[in-house]
């Protein structure tokens, strides 16, 4: 059993992170390895899932995966390929940030979108600054990483001066989400708003 973590990397959990994408890559070489002898690997990276861990956990999760609904993606997906994502959500959460270098990727998962203690609209209020940071920081790395993808496809050679100066966008970049966050933390104040 994978996960969708095992993809991007998870502060604050770095090692259950290791740990998915250790089985996500250990199951992609035995489904190549072992399938001329018959025999199907498969691993199922689902998103959040009603398991019973973040009850345990004393964690609150939002909309989650039931069992059934694991199962049958998964089910259906052995012997056809080497991983499966069962849900929407899952699906979601990994593409939506394939395109990002995975440094990036795992800034972005720092923003760390709490679920609210309510049931109601009203709970999701004190969510906005956050949630308005987090899309203010995606979609600014969106831009430049979009950008930058239309300028590298005109280069026809790419020399040793071209790499060292990609790596120092993508350095620049990767600051954003702390940036846009002390700013949300600092209510707009003038210096993390400057930067």
């Amino acid at each position: 059993m994978s996960s969708i973590v095992g993809f991007q990397g998870m502060p604050n959990a770095a090692h259950y992170a290791a740990t998915k994408a250790y089985v996500q890559v250990l199951a992609e070489a035995l489904y190549v390895e072992l399938s001329p002898l018959g025999i199907d690997v498969l691993a199922s990276a689902p998103g959040p899932t009603n398991s019973g861990f973040a009850a345990r956990a004393g964690m609150r999760m939002g909309k989650v995966l039931s069992p059934a609904g694991l199962a049958r993606p998964t089910l259906d997906a052995l012997g056809r390929r080497s991983t499966v994502l069962p849900g929407f959500l899952s699906k979601l959460l990994t593409y939506s940030l394939i395109p990002l270098p995975r440094g990036v990727r795992v800034r972005i998962m720092v923003l760390e979108l709490k679920v609210p203690l309510g049931d109601d609209w009203a709970a999701l209020r004190s969510l906005v600054p956050v949630f308005l940071t987090y899309v203010l920081s995606f979609v600014f790395l969106g831009i430049y990483w979009v950008n930058r993808h239309h300028m590298l496809q005109t280069v026809e050679q790419v020399s040793g001066g071209v790499l060292w100066a990609n790596l120092h966008l993508l350095f620049w970049l990767s600051l954003v989400p702390f940036v846009t966050g002390w700013m949300d933390e600092n209510h707009f104040a003038a210096v993390p708003t400057a930067l």
